[in-house]
């Protein structure tokens, strides 16, 4: 997990804003790609309270996007005590001036994206954390809102994604070329703000696999991150892992119980994860540690231990991140689908246990073209929805 500082020259071209901005670049499992070290999967976000976070090395947006991150929750995630869309707990009741120096109530996290639209920058800057406020001056978001909305003739409903005391919110305009993003903690605080330009790939995006995958755990997870755009999934910036899945195992909005340093306080570490599809196994690794405490990560092996199926038809699957000594299958065996091949772990590049999911035509993670799923009965997963996979036997 990394905060990092840097102008955001991409950003700042197309906003007309000279604004150093701090980037919190979200975190997790990963690879290399191109000799940079990238990251993906679910990761905590680090501020002054020493509350973990994001990407790997960099802003990997390249489409005029600009965020800035405050402080976060102190319980270690970037998301928030949330599920299903509804927050949890009680909400705040406390009052931020207006422009005209009155009083009004706080504005709620669904109702960002409208009030951006009605021109409360001033009312939305006076949620925001300390530290997002000294990242960026009132007039600074101000400017930059008002210049990259000026086009914005209505943003659809939100995606949410509550995770551990923090909700992150992401709203795309009705054509699907811009995005807002905002993470509120449980007070409803700002602590992180983007706006972004959407870069899509719709020949890729629209070509599914020829196979009908099922999910390969059972139970109920959380889609961490997935979808076909980085504001969903930041995989999409990657080629090589355009279309991947991280997946938490999640209770009452968080994905962990007792002590958040310990893998064993983690609902997904130990599942079971299965076979999405008949195949045969291309390669596995099965020796590599599980990150303890959770939150240090591994660079060095990013997929950790894994195991790579080959389904035919140019379609290979990838289960990452998996538990050290658990892979039940070796290169060159023939599985079924539903057939159980490893446990759900830490190890690797990965900031919390979770499962790194996707498909690609080639064996391996870094070369090869990601391919986007379908599952068998089952829409495109994105992120923040809560999906159930069956035994497949």
């Amino acid at each position: 997990m990394r905060i990092r500082t840097t102008k955001a020259a991409g950003a700042v071209n197309q906003l007309g804003v000279g604004l150093l901005v701090m980037i919190v670049l979200l975190t997790a499992c990963g690879g290399n790609e191109n000799g940079a070290n990238r990251a993906n999967g679910p990761a905590s976000k680090t501020d002054s309270s020493g509350n973990g976070g994001g990407k790997t090395d960099g802003d990997s947006s390249g489409n005029g996007g600009v965020e800035v991150g405050g402080s976060g929750g102190d319980d270690g995630t970037n998301h928030g005590d949330k599920t299903n869309g509804t927050r949890r707990g009680d909400k705040t009741e406390e009052e931020g001036n207006d422009v005209q120096g009155g009083t009004k109530e706080r504005i709620q996290p669904e109702e960002t994206a409208n009030a951006m639209m009605k021109g409360e920058y001033e009312r939305l800057y006076t949620q925001f954390s300390q530290e997002l406020k000294d990242a960026v001056p009132a007039a600074d978001f101000k400017a930059m809102g008002r210049e990259f909305l000026n086009d914005v003739k209505a943003f659809r409903e939100p995606s949410v994604l509550a995770l551990n005391g923090m909700a992150r919110y992401v709203w795309m305009n009705t054509e699907g070329t811009k995005s807002l993003t905002a993470t509120y903690d449980e007070s409803d605080t700002i602590v992180g703000i983007q706006i972004q330009n959407v870069t899509s790939h719709p020949e890729t995006d629209e070509a599914g696999t020829k196979i009908s995958y099922g999910l390969p755990f059972k139970g109920e997870w959380l889609v961490f991150w997935g979808g076909d755009n980085e504001m969903h999934n930041y995989h999409y910036a990657l080629e090589s892992q355009r279309y991947a899945y991280d997946l938490v195992k999640e209770k009452d909005g968080k994905s962990y119980e007792g002590d958040r340093t310990k893998n064993e306080s983690y609902y997904a570490f130990g599942e079971a994860m299965l076979a999405p599809a008949d195949g045969k196994v291309a390669a596995t690794v099965n020796d590599i540690a599980d990150n303890e405490p959770v939150g240090t990560m591994n660079s060095s092996q990013p997929a950790g231990n894994y195991v790579v199926i080959d389904h035919g038809n140019g379609e290979y699957s990838y289960l990452a991140h998996l538990k050290k000594g658990t892979v039940k299958v070796k290169k060159g065996e023939t599985v079924k689908k539903g057939q159980e091949i490893g446990l759900c772990g830490n190890s690797g590049n990965s900031s919390e246990p979770h499962l790194h999911f996707q498909v690609s035509d080639g064996p391996d993670l870094f070369t090869s073209k990601a391919i986007s799923v379908t599952f068998s009965g089952a829409p495109r997963m994105i992120q923040g929805d809560h999906v159930t996979g069956v035994e497949q036997r």
